[in-house]
């Protein structure tokens, strides 16, 4: 590395880069794209090269076991939501007594993936499966015929903070008349 340019180490390094075989295919990422071996520097036991079938299933089987190392390691979970299911929806936070599910269940309409799409009188709601609970059958009481009022901050009474006190005018503007 004495006074050499960093490109010119560069293209030396590359064919040797491309050339080594990967571990999962064990084939140069030059010899999949070229589909012959490239002549180098570095010495190599000519072997027959595989497949393109059996490369693919060697790929599709590393790859899958990363998927379940990485969904270990990530605590990954199928949520089982399906058509049918009673689920509440998940409401914005507009102050700290705002509940984080509306109270009223939704009946699921559709599943697409991790998409669920939810119905309840008419309002139709699409969103992440994450954004839904699941209720169980018996908890939920779907049978009352009247409506609850949805609670709100404008429904919410207010308190007041400390006890309100008898307010007098000070001593001095007792002799003072007002009208």
């Amino acid at each position: 590395m004495k006074n050499i340019p960093w490109k010119q180490h560069l293209y030396t390094f590359l064919p040797e880069y491309r050339s080594t075989p990967h571990s999962t295919t064990t084939t140069s990422p030059a010899e999949l794209l070229l589909k012959r071996r490239i002549h180098t520097k570095m010495p190599s036991v000519s072997t027959p090269t595989g497949l393109d079938k059996d490369l693919r299933r060697r790929d599709h089987e590393a790859k899958a076991k990363m998927k379940v190392y990485s969904d270990t390691r990530r605590h990954a979970t199928h949520y089982p939501l399906q058509s049918g299911d009673t689920v509440l929806c998940s409401q914005p936070r507009r102050n700290k007594l705002t509940a984080t599910y509306n109270h009223k269940p939704y009946k699921v309409t559709t599943v697409k993936g991790s998409m669920v799409t939810a119905e309840r009188d008419g309002h139709r709601v699409t969103r992440n499966s994450s954004f839904f609970k699941k209720l169980d059958p018996g908890l939920c009481d779907t049978s009352t015929a009247e409506e609850d009022e949805e609670v709100t901050a404008d429904t919410v009474p207010v308190l007041a903070k400390y006890p309100a006190r008898h307010r007098q005018p000070p001593q001095y503007l007792r002799d003072f008349v007002m009208d």
